[in-house]
């Protein structure tokens, strides 16, 4: 009981101290709107204000409990007081009793449901409620592996309901805006005189989060959503009333739209293009109308794209809210085409449609350019995941068709330099269901995965099929975790994947696709794997082939220009490590440390002779005698664990198995690994 009411104390008092700030800011702004309206757009402004003030409070570490009461009753008591009286608009006409009746009734079970779900309690905090306790704890901003695959700018208001209510109270806050969502689309339906088609609309987006369940990226992408079409409706009021008010609060809302999400920047320029039609349409000056939207919007994009530069960009996978923000829009425009379908008809028939497209042939051609241009570079923008994919799916095709040899790797160069002015960025990418990943496009393993969608198939071909629920999976140098994640899927619950990785920079990396994924079956081993406990040197790689690191500085000494980094990393063997999780089986290994491998199948030896597990081990002449190892060593170690069978998975990867006496082993006997 005493948790429920702390989480209604803290969604109510987020929101209040929302309403408060907005109320504050029309106020100031003396808008002429309907009594629904200014509430609606108190709350939704009001959000990007506190989001905002939070975001400046994380950045001196004063992102405390204390502080946001404070700063909330200092609000509310500012709102509260009387001030002079601004004319209102005309009220809307009451709404047709049959669909106010649907509306209600619909809006009353749902919100039901969804009340149950942002309350019900979770036993396992998700990776959102996990990065907003760390933000808690650190009173502002964190450098964690938790992904933020929400959007930071509602992830700072959610971090004050956080603060007072917890993980429920986010979710608490995520219904309000859903709700104001809603609503928004009813007057909006009202003020063009359909109040039918707002209701519609309103009862599809707000069912069409049923979808969603206990998905708290989701609650937060509710605010997404309501960010950009009260930005429409506002735009839609400037051209009614002609206010330069309006074009203040557009600019706050076109602003924040990008720290609500950053895949919707190209509002801040699709907005000024439309304000700067209007007005040049009724042949009034650009620039005054211009500098009315554009400073707020500056003010309120700067913050967020400040906190990007210093913190590095981060970018998530969209989950089950992706599509929500588009609900809206979509809902909108389906019922608004279905009830005009005739008149559309008849339009499309008319010559009148004719002299419009031949207006377009005279348009001139550096216009069609600049316009390219910029549908180029916000592109990504849209949805970042799909652009960077298609991107290298592009450079492939053209490789394989590039008729030229010489210029292939010119095609490839190409990809670093768009990384460097942003147009390409790290994307969190699913792979097949239950398994997603964060890719770098700078680097090999992201760029292969980006490609075709996977990473040396030929190794999971040939470590698959002894993988069974309950099974057990060594993954020695993990990396991002490519073949944990898929292994953590195929041995389900019951089974274990554990995954050594001891570069710090990956390591981050791999516990984020861990947590993202919700692979509670994976054991993450910051550990180097070695033939006895020493402490080690690891140097990571360049950024383009961030898989080179080695303990071996000649072995990951891949780039110039970009030298390898040390670092102090324990080692370990893995049997100790086996011993201490008390596995009572292992069926398959994947070793790939850059040389390092006869060392670890030193350390490895009682558990090989025990399970026998299948083992898929690199094998580089090269790498290996950077530590006084050849082939021989590591067939010898295998050989003496009982392993007497070895085949080619590829030019550097071999499959080592151990059968019974008698089985088959070849024609040829046991094939030995190259020199």
């Amino acid at each position: 009981m005493r948790s429920v009411i702390y989480t209604l104390f803290g969604a109510s008092f987020t929101v209040a101290t929302a309403s408060a700030l907005g109320a504050l800011l029309l106020r100031r702004l003396s808008l002429s709107l309907d009594a629904l309206e200014e509430r609606l757009f108190a709350f939704i402004a009001g959000s990007a204000c506190l989001s905002t003030i939070v975001l400046a409070l994380g950045s001196v570490r004063l992102a405390r409990k204390s502080v946001f009461l404070l700063l909330g009753l200092v609000v509310i008591l500012a709102a509260l007081r009387p001030a002079a009286r601004h004319q209102r608009a005309e009220p809307f006409p009451p709404l047709p009793r049959t669909w106010s009746w649907l509306f209600t009734l619909v809006f009353v079970v749902l919100t039901a449901v969804y009340l149950v779900w942002a309350l019900a309690p979770h036993m396992i905090p998700d990776a959102p409620t996990h990065r907003l306790s760390l933000m808690d704890q650190a009173h502002g901003f964190i450098r964690d592996s938790a992904p933020a695959s929400w959007s930071q700018g509602f992830e700072w208001l959610s971090l004050f309901a956080f603060a007072l209510g917890r993980r429920q109270a986010v979710a608490a806050v995520g219904l309000s805006l859903l709700v104001s969502l809603a609503f928004l689309l009813v007057s909006y339906g009202r003020r063009l005189g359909h109040a039918q088609l707002g209701i519609g609309a309103a009862i599809l987006t707000y069912a069409g989060y049923l979808a969603t369940h206990h998905d708290l990226t989701a609650w937060s992408s509710s605010g997404n959503a309501v960010v950009l079409f009260a930005l429409l409706y506002v735009l839609h009021l400037r051209e009614q009333q002609g206010s330069r008010a309006l074009l203040i609060l557009a600019g706050i809302l076109a602003g924040f739209s990008y720290a609500a999400n950053y895949t919707a920047i190209g509002a801040l320029p699709a907005a000024l293009a439309f304000i700067a039609w209007t007005v040049r349409r009724k042949r009034l000056p650009v620039l005054p109308a211009g500098q009315a939207f554009f400073v707020p919007a500056l003010v309120f994009t700067l913050p967020w794209m400040m906190k990007d530069a210093l913190l590095g960009f981060q970018s998530g996978i969209a989950g089950a809210g992706w599509l929500m923000p588009v609900l809206p829009f979509a809902s909108l425009a389906l019922l608004v085409v279905i009830s005009q379908l005739p008149r559309l008809r008849s339009l499309t028939q008319s010559p009148v449609v004719k002299p419009y497209s031949t207006r377009l042939a005279k348009v001139r051609w550096y216009v069609w350019v600049l316009i390219a241009a910029c549908c180029i570079w916000f592109a990504p923008y849209v949805n970042r995941p799909a652009f960077v994919r298609a991107y290298f799916r592009l450079e492939q095709a053209c490789e394989e068709r590039w008729p030229v040899e010489s210029q292939k790797t010119d095609i490839e160069r190409l990809a670093p330099h768009l990384c460097r002015i942003g147009v390409l960025r790290p994307v969190r990418l699913q792979v097949e269901p239950g398994v997603s990943f964060r890719l770098d496009p700078r680097d090999l393993i992201g760029v292969s995965i980006l490609r075709s969608g996977a990473w040396q198939p030929e190794i999971w071909d040939s470590m698959s099929p002894v993988l069974s629920p309950g099974g057990v999976f060594l993954d020695v140098g993990a990396h991002i975790g490519y073949f944990s994640m898929k292994a953590a899927v195929r041995v389900g619950k019951t089974g274990h994947v554990v995954a050594f990785e001891p570069n710090p920079e990956t390591l981050k990396l791999l516990r984020e696709n861990v947590a993202a994924n919700q692979a509670e079956n994976v054991i993450v081993e910051p550990i180097a794997c070695t033939d006895h406990e020493q402490m080690l040197t690891l140097y990571a790689a360049a950024s383009s082939n961030t898989g080179a690191s080695s303990l071996a500085r000649e072995n990951a000494n891949i780039s110039a220009e970009e030298p390898p980094r040390p670092y102090p990393v324990r080692g370990r063997p893995i049997d100790d490590v086996v011993r201490e999780l008390n596995l009572t089986r292992v069926d398959a290994i994947k070793i790939d440390v850059e040389g390092a491998e006869v060392g670890v199948l030193r350390g490895t030896v009682n558990t090989l002779r025990r399970f026998h597990p299948k083992v898929v081990i690199e094998v580089v002449a090269r790498q290996l005698a950077s530590f006084q190892t050849t082939p021989e060593d590591l067939s010898a170690v295998l050989r003496g664990a009982g392993y007497n069978r070895v085949k080619p998975v590829d030019p550097t990867d071999f499959e080592w198995t151990a059968e019974a006496p008698g089985s088959s082993v070849g024609r040829d006997g046991e094939p030995r690994p190259p020199r």
